[in-house]
């Protein structure tokens, strides 16, 4: 199984990550438990966010907690091309018994993202991967966002 987060990177610094779940159906939606991390970095709490926020994942929820626009509540931004505009987006996914995948992603001119083409643009750790170089490889795989 896997389990992921929306990691988002605002021009500011500010990097947002948004864990997702699966409702029903198997369609990956948001939750609105996001973590919020601002400069200076303490790249193990960074670390430990990400762990958390996948945890998060690995739960069941209702509906109505899957239907929330997490963005909009935590940002206050009217649409979510307006939101993606200034922000950088990764996402994290953890395989279960294998590790971490960073994956960069590139924005759309209509706000959306995709994943890069190139397979050696992921950032791959293995389980036992500390806290701090968590951290360090979501700070990485946005330097390869575009």
């Amino acid at each position: 199984m896997e389990y992921s987060i929306g990691a988002y990177k605002h021009k500011d610094g500010t990097i947002l990550l948004i864990p997702f779940a699966f409702d029903q159906d198997g369609v990956r939606r948001n939750l609105n438990i996001p973590r919020i991390y601002k400069l200076p970095y303490d790249l193990g709490g960074i670390g430990h966010g990400i762990n958390e926020c996948l945890e998060f994942s690995k739960m069941r929820y209702s509906l109505e907690d899957l239907m929330q626009q997490v963005f909009k509540i935590v940002t206050g931004e009217g649409s979510y091309s307006k939101f993606s505009k200034n922000r950088l987006r990764a996402d994290v996914i953890l395989k279960e018994k294998i590790g971490y995948s960073f994956e960069p992603m590139k924005r759309c001119n209509d706000g959306s993202y995709e994943g890069m083409e190139k397979e050696e643009k992921k950032i791959e750790k293995n389980l036992q991967t500390s806290n701090i170089d968590l951290g360090e490889s979501l700070l990485k795989v946005f330097e390869l966002c575009r």
